[in-house]
């Protein structure tokens, strides 16, 4: 069993992994051209040849000061 788990992981990090996750996967043009919608584009008056990422930090936690 822990020789095909091996087996799967590797099979997983050298063709799909690549392909489909991480920031090398996309080019910036592609998405610019298939990725970045409409509506964000007008909401935020965003130039055809610009990027958007919206980032959300709801879980992000914060510790409570001691005393």
């Amino acid at each position: 069993m822990s020789d095909t788990l091996k087996s799967v992981s590797a099979a997983l990090m050298d063709s799909f992994v690549p392909k489909y996750l991480g920031v090398n996967h996309i080019t910036r043009s592609d998405y610019i051209r298939h990725h970045k919608s409409e509506f964000v584009q007008k909401l935020f008056e965003v130039e055809d040849d610009k990027l958007v990422a919206i980032l959300d930090g709801t879980y992000v936690y914060i510790m409570k000061p001691s005393g």
